[in-house]
């Protein structure tokens, strides 16, 4: 698979978001490939994680409702009841589990989820979505994985239209992403500043 080489075996807690922003001031063209990519997604959804903090793999969501684990996986019902996803039983991850398997299982469970995002955009969009630059397949696939409902038309309408001319400042006008809190309060989500950086900054 794609994300195969740069998920296998990789440990990336000495990879901080210095490092993220380092590898983001690499000219563009050498940037947008799958390990960078996946250090992005790693850094915008568990920094902590990432950064060696073992007792974030399972944490709660922001957003309410149950829980996420490992980078950005919100546990589905069925998921949460039979305690496993794809085929990790999290029982077995506790204060004995060593880091180095932790991050491992992690970066699995990542890896699967961006292979079953691009799956769903490949579906949605077809050769549309097949022909693009990495770059702009890539912000589909980050906003996909995080946005509820991103596949439905109406969703983030201006920014697919922008995307897909090649709108550069169309983007720029509409990739701004936000949520509504446990007590109902719309706040900008952190990853916006992470996401202009990394994409769309020139």
């Amino acid at each position: 698979s794609e994300y195969a080489a740069s998920f296998a075996g990789g440990n990336y807690a000495s990879r901080n978001i210095v490092a993220m922003n380092e590898a983001i001031a690499v000219n563009k063209e050498t940037t947008y490939n799958q390990e960078s990519f996946s250090t992005y997604m790693k850094t915008v959804e568990n920094d902590k994680l990432l950064d060696g903090s073992f007792k974030n793999f399972r944490h709660k969501s922001k957003e309410g409702g149950l829980d996420t684990i490992a980078f950005g996986h919100k546990l589905t019902k069925k998921e949460n009841k039979n305690n496993k996803v794809y085929q990790y039983d999290l029982s077995e991850i506790n204060s004995s589990t060593s880091p180095e398997r932790i991050l491992e299982i992690s970066n699995d469970i990542l890896r699967q989820d961006l292979e079953k995002t691009e799956k769903i955009l490949i579906t949605t969009h077809g050769n549309k979505f097949i022909n693009l630059d990495d770059r702009r397949k890539q912000m589909l696939i980050d906003m996909q994985f995080n946005v509820r409902n991103f596949d439905k038309p109406e969703i983030f309408k201006n920014f697919k239209k922008a995307l897909f001319a090649g709108d550069e400042e169309g983007m720029k006008k509409e990739y701004t992403r936000v949520f509504t809190d446990k007590k109902g309060q719309v706040k900008s989500l952190a990853r916006n500043k992470f996401f202009k950086k990394y994409f769309l900054d020139k």
